[in-house]
C-alpha cells in the first residue's frame, strides 16, 4: 500500500495542516479504510458540503455513496470494503481523466450490466414477471369480491368488490407490477425515448402506426443495450412494455376505465380522491385509483388537453373538448376554480352506438314507440329531446336518426361529437373555441347552422341547444326543414318557458313549428337505476284566444308494472292518413308491421347499426319481402350476418326522404291479428 502524509482536522473541519486531502468511497455497509497510514474513519471524514452521487443498487440495499471534500487540490483514493483497496490517483490524471468519465445513460448501464448478468438471479426475474397486484391492495378489510370482469386484455383486469358495511361496490382495476429491477429498466427506456423519440411522428400517425412505431423504438433501445440488459426474457420485458405502452399511448392510470365497455363516465373530483365511474351494471361506483399529488393529477389534465388539441392553464384553467377518439372532456386545473385540485370528466364516446334495439331491449321505449319514431321520422315530424343530464337524449336522437332515408342529405352541429351514424351522405359539423373566447377565428353553433341551412338539408340535428342558436333551429322548422336537437327540461312546460325567455326568447307563434317532444328521465326501477322516455308529447297548436299550448301525449310511462301507456290519438297518424289516402286502421296495422320488425331484430339481436341500418334500408326498398322474410325466418344467427336479405339484394336506394307507405291488401291484413281501433294498452312493452 503507498504511504502517504497524514490530515488532522479541526472540529470545525478545517485542516490543521498543509498535507493533500482525499476523496473516500464509503461503503454503507462496512467501515472506511484508509488508503494511506491507519488513521481513523473519524480522520477521514470531512465536512458535508458537497451532494452525494447514489449509485443504483441491485435491490435497493447496500447502497454506496461518493462524498467529497471542497478542497480544490486533492487526491483520490477508491476504498472497497469487499476487495483490496486501491493507489492514490494523482491530481493531474483525475483531471485528465475527468472527460473521460462515463455519461449517465452509461453509468446506468453499468450498474445494470451487473444486475442482470447475474444467472441466480434469472428464476426471480421470471417469479416476477409473472406476479400481478394483490388482489387486496387498496382494499378496506372485509369486502367481498363479487364479480370479475375480463376486458379483453390479457394484461389487465377488473374486480368489483362489495364492502358489507357500507352497501357500496368497488372498482378494482388490476394491472401487472414491475419488481425492482423492471422499475429501473423501464426508468432506463423512458429517459432514452424522451432523448429519441419522435414526438411529431407519434402525434401525426394512427393507433396501429404509434403501437408499431414505439414497439420499433422500444426493440431498437434493447438490440444497442443488449449488453446492459442482456439475459432478460421475453416474459420479464412483457410488463414493462405494457407500462411503456400504458403511458405513451394509453391513459395512464384509467387505461383500465377507458378499456373497460361497461363504463358510461369517468370522473376525478381533485387530488386525493378516489377516481369515481358510472358503470352500466353497478351504477356510479367508486375505484381504487387516486391521483396523489398536485402535480400528477395536474400533469394527467395537461396531457388530455394535449390528446384533444386544446390547452389548459392556471390563466385559462377551464377546458370542454373532444378526445381523439370522441370521448367528451370537460376538465379544471390548478386549484383556483376547483379548490380540491385539478379535476377531470370523461363521458366515453361508444364508436358502436346505441341503436333503437339497445333502447328497446333496456326499456328505455317500447317496440311500438320506436315504430312510432319511425313514423315520424320518415313523415318529417321534427322533435326536440329533453332531459335531464346522462338522461339518455344525445343516445335516443341518435337511435332515431338512424330511421332517416340513406339518400338524405343530413348536416349535424354540435359542440363535442357524439352523433353517429351509418349515413354516407352526412356532413359532421362542430364548433371552434378557443381557450380566451369570443375571438374572431371561434366557430360557434349560430354560425354553423347558419351555413348549414344554405347547404339544402333534408335534415338538421342539433347538439343541446341554448342560445340564438335555437331561434335559427325554429325558423328552419318553420321554413320546412326536419330538425332533431336536444335540451335540459323535464316537461313540455318548461320547453315553452326556456324557448320563451332569455337568452333564447322565441316568439310563441314559432314553437308550433315543433311537432314532438320525447322527456327523458333517469329513475329507479326494482332498486337499478334506468333511463325512460316518461312521455311522448305532440305540439298541436296554440289556443287562438288564451294562446297556450295545444299539446297531445301520444304515450307515457306507468310505473306501475314499468310498461308503457298508448293514448289512443296521434296527430301524426292523421298526417298519414291525409298524405297517403289511408284509413286509420291501415296506419295502426303499418305501425304494428314496423312493430314487428323492431321485435324480430331484438329477438335476434340484430344491434350494430350497419345492421339496423339495412334492415330499414331494404324495408323502405320492399317492406312486403321484408316482412314475408321475417316471419319465415323467426330465429337466425346474426354472428354469419344477414344472409336472407342477400338472396334478393337491393338495386338501388331510395330517392326521396319520404317513401311512401306500402300498398295495403286484404291479403296482408289477414295475416295480422285484428288491430281494431288500437287499445289503450297498445304500446305497452
Amino acid at each position: 500500500m503507498a504511504e502517504g502524509k497524514k490530515e488532522k482536522r479541526t472540529g470545525d473541519g478545517g485542516p490543521s495542516e498543509k498535507v493533500p486531502a482525499v476523496n473516500v468511497m464509503k461503503s454503507s455497509t462496512g467501515p472506511v479504510h484508509a488508503a494511506k497510514g491507519k488513521s481513523s474513519d473519524k480522520d477521514q471524514e470531512g465536512p458535508d458540503t458537497m451532494p452525494r452521487t447514489l449509485q443504483f443498487p441491485p435491490d435497493g440495499t447496500g447502497m454506496t455513496a461518493v462524498e467529497r471534500t471542497e478542497e480544490p487540490s486533492s487526491s483520490k483514493v477508491i476504498v472497497n470494503t469487499d476487495g483490496p483497496v486501491a493507489e492514490a490517483v494523482p491530481l493531474d490524471l483525475e483531471k485528465e481523466n475527468r472527460s473521460k468519465r462515463p455519461s449517465p445513460v452509461k453509468r446506468f448501464g453499468d450498474s445494470l450490466r451487473s444486475i442482470l448478468t447475474k444467472p441466480e438471479r434469472e428464476v426471480h426475474l421470471r417469479k416476477v414477471a409473472k406476479r400481478m397486484d394483490d388482489p387486496k391492495k387498496d382494499l378496506e378489510e372485509g369486502v367481498e369480491l363479487m364479480e370479475s370482469l375480463e376486458l379483453g386484455d390479457k394484461n389487465v383486469k377488473v374486480d368489483i368488490y362489495l364492502n358489507p358495511v357500507t352497501n357500496e361496490y368497488i372498482y378494482h382495476p388490476i394491472e401487472p407490477t414491475l419488481g425492482p429491477r423492471q422499475k429501473k429498466i423501464l426508468e432506463f427506456i423512458r429517459e432514452t425515448l424522451s432523448q429519441s423519440l419522435n414526438y411529431d411522428r407519434m402525434a401525426m400517425e394512427g393507433l396501429q402506426e404509434k403501437e408499431r412505431f414505439l414497439k420499433n423504438e422500444l426493440d431498437i433501445i434493447l438490440q444497442d443495450y443488449r449488453s446492459v440488459v442482456g439475459g432478460v426474457t421475453t416474459e420479464f420485458m412483457e410488463p414493462i412494455r405494457y407500462h411503456v405502452w400504458r403511458e405513451y399511448i394509453g391513459y395512464g392510470k384509467i387505461q383500465c376505465l377507458m378499456k373497460d365497455q361497461g363504463v358510461e363516465d369517468i370522473s376525478c373530483d381533485g387530488t386525493g380522491i378516489p377516481v369515481f365511474v358510472y358503470h352500466r351494471n353497478f351504477g356510479s361506483i367508486r375505484t381504487t385509483i387516486k391521483f396523489e399529488s398536485d402535480d400528477e393529477l395536474e400533469g394527467f389534465v395537461v396531457s388530455l388537453a394535449q390528446r384533444a388539441g386544446k390547452t389548459i392553464s392556471v390563466a385559462h384553467p377551464i377546458l370542454d373538448s373532444t378526445l381523439p377518439e370522441g370521448h367528451r372532456l370537460n376538465a379544471t386545473f390548478g386549484r383556483e376554480v376547483t379548490t380540491r385540485g385539478s379535476s377531470f370528466t370523461i363521458r366515453k364516446f361508444k364508436e358502436d352506438p346505441l341503436t333503437i334495439t339497445d333502447l328497446v331491449k333496456f326499456g328505455t321505449i317500447s317496440p311500438q314507440m320506436a315504430a312510432h319514431f319511425w313514423l315520424a321520422v320518415q313523415y318529417g315530424d321534427s322533435m326536440i329531446f329533453a332531459g335531464g343530464t346522462a338522461s339518455g337524449k344525445t343516445a335516443t336522437m341518435n337511435a332515431t336518426s338512424i330511421f332517416i332515408p340513406t339518400s338524405a342529405k343530413i348536416i349535424s352541429i354540435e359542440d363535442t361529437r357524439e352523433v353517429n351514424l351509418p349515413h354516407q351522405n352526412w356532413i359532421a359539423g362542430l364548433t371552434r373555441g378557443s381557450a380566451e373566447g369570443g375571438r374572431e377565428t371561434d366557430i360557434d353553433m349560430y354560425q354553423l347552422l347558419r351555413a348549414a341551412l344554405r347547404q339544402r338539408p333534408e335534415y338538421v340535428l342539433v347538439g343541446e341547444v341554448r342560445g340564438k342558436e335555437t331561434m335559427t333551429m325554429f325558423q328552419a322548422m318553420a321554413t320546412g326543414h326536419i330538425t332533431y336537437s336536444t335540451m335540459h327540461a323535464d316537461s313540455v312546460k318548461s320547453i315553452v318557458y326556456r324557448l320563451e325567455n332569455p337568452p333564447i326568447s322565441i316568439p310563441r307563434v314559432l314553437i308550433q313549428a315543433l311537432n314532438l317532444v320525447a322527456i327523458h328521465n333517469q329513475l329507479r326501477v326494482k332498486g337499478m337505476r334506468v333511463r325512460r322516455i316518461t312521455e311522448l308529447v305532440e305540439i298541436v297548436g296554440i289556443e287562438p284566444t288564451s294562446l297556450e299550448i295545444i299539446t297531445n301525449r301520444v304515450y307515457r310511462w306507468e310505473g306501475n308494472g314499468d310498461h308503457f301507456v298508448f293514448g289512443g290519438h296521434s296527430n301524426l297518424y292523421e298526417k298519414i292518413m291525409d298524405m297517403e289516402d289511408m284509413t286509420r286502421d291501415e296506419v295502426i296495422h303499418e305501425l304494428n308491421r314496423r312493430s314487428e320488425v323492431i321485435e324480430w331484430m331484438l329477438k335476434n339481436d340484430v344491434r350494430k347499426f350497419t345492421d339496423v341500418s339495412k334492415v330499414i334500408v331494404e324495408y323502405y326498398e320492399d317492406s312486403d319481402k321484408v316482412i314475408k322474410l321475417i316471419r319465415e325466418n323467426r330465429d337466425i344467427d346474426i354472428k354469419k350476418g344477414l344472409r336472407l336479405f342477400d338472396n334478393a339484394p337491393v338495386e338501388k336506394l331510395p330517392s326521396a326522404s319520404k317513401e311512401a307507405l306500402p300498398p295495403y291488401t286484404t291479403a296482408d291484413k289477414s295475416s295480422q291479428p285484428p288491430i281494431g281501433q288500437a287499445p289503450p294498452n297498445a304500446g305497452g312493452g
